[in-house]
């Protein structure tokens, strides 16, 4: 049966990212903070995907993952449960069309809804294939930071090489090694910023096209979409770089790390003089703890239609799209 939580087991560090436009979708939302936009925008995201890879059948948006033999692991959510608080499709695609701060990685040009955020892991995955990878495996991880979750990171580094920028990394932003624990230490970005971070990710990104993981890919595309999109209409950044942990599928434990730069303490008995990275004296952060996010919206079909219901809708919804 599918695992009710998005990622089970060790999860990479990552970097929450979101354009701060206030705007009908987030009356009421917290839009300097990356995680309360994601909160409460994921929603209409998932709905907009559902859409553009066709899986809203009947007005419900069915799981990538869902399969009609077998109905009681189904997941899915109602087009109503999630649209309507925000006036539903026809307000939101008037909002998210036209919109400056929405990324937008179609060719048709057919703008996502709520592309206002995101995030970019620095092992080279996506939290989707993420899931995905865990989903595959039952057995237990280390509940420590990974030494190799760093591909982006060393990316960042080489681009910088590549580029000359090291002289202008140093005179815009804090001092740290390596660079990418330079970039997130203020949680906005300046101008001048946002230009040198585009040539240094554009860089990764053309390393990564034609080999990476593609939802990766796709995340890290929105996040230039986003450096582009922010210096062109003078936008505001907020970024928020979330440390290495682990999930247990019930409880998320983000490992102690530097209060400044945010990197992991890298072995707990490890004496703290200072931070690797950039150098920062005071004691590290301790362990955080919250729940776990799960799937939300998607819950389990058979809670909301029944179980014979459930398996009819996908025995419609596959014989309508044979080539899934």
């Amino acid at each position: 049966m599918k695992r009710s939580v998005a990622v089970l087991g060790p999860t990479p560090q990552f970097l929450r990212w979101s354009i701060d436009l206030p705007c009908k979708l987030r009356v009421g939302g917290d839009t300097a903070s990356p995680d309360a936009t994601f909160r409460q925008l994921r929603g209409v995201r998932e709905f907009s995907n559902g859409l553009v890879e066709n899986r809203v059948f009947e007005n419900i948006c069915i799981h990538a993952s869902a399969m009609s033999d077998q109905p009681d692991s189904a997941m899915g959510f109602t087009e109503s449960e999630v649209l309507d608080v925000f006036g539903g499709r026809e307000t939101i695609e008037k909002c998210c069309r036209d919109c400056n701060a929405n990324t937008n990685l179609l060719d048709s040009g057919d703008a996502m809804w709520a592309g206002c955020y995101g995030w970019l892991t620095t092992d080279g995955s996506s939290l989707t294939s993420l899931a995905r990878r865990n989903e595959k495996t039952d057995q237990p991880a280390t509940e420590r930071p990974d030494p190799i979750d760093d591909l982006l990171v060393k990316e960042v580094d080489l681009a910088i090489q590549m580029l000359n920028l090291q002289p202008l990394i140093e005179s815009n932003f804090p001092s740290a090694s390596p660079a990418w624990f330079s970039f997130w230490q203020e949680s906005t970005l300046t101008i001048p910023q946002l230009l040198l971070l585009e040539k240094i990710f554009s860089t990764a990104l053309r390393r990564h096209a034609s080999t990476g993981d593609p939802d990766f890919v796709d995340d890290l595309l929105r996040f230039i979409d986003a450096l582009t999109l922010c210096h062109r209409h003078s936008m505001q950044l907020n970024v928020e770089l979330v440390p290495q942990g682990y999930s247990d599928g019930v409880t998320w434990k983000i490992f102690a790390h530097c209060p400044r730069c945010r990197r992991c303490v890298t072995s707990p008995d490890q004496t703290w003089l200072a931070c690797e990275a950039c150098g920062h004296e005071s004691p590290p952060s301790g362990e955080r703890k919250s729940k776990v996010l799960g799937l939300r919206p998607y819950v389990n079909l058979n809670r909301v239609l029944g179980k014979a219901e459930t398996a009819s809708l996908l025995k419609r919804y596959e014989q309508t799209n044979p080539e899934r």
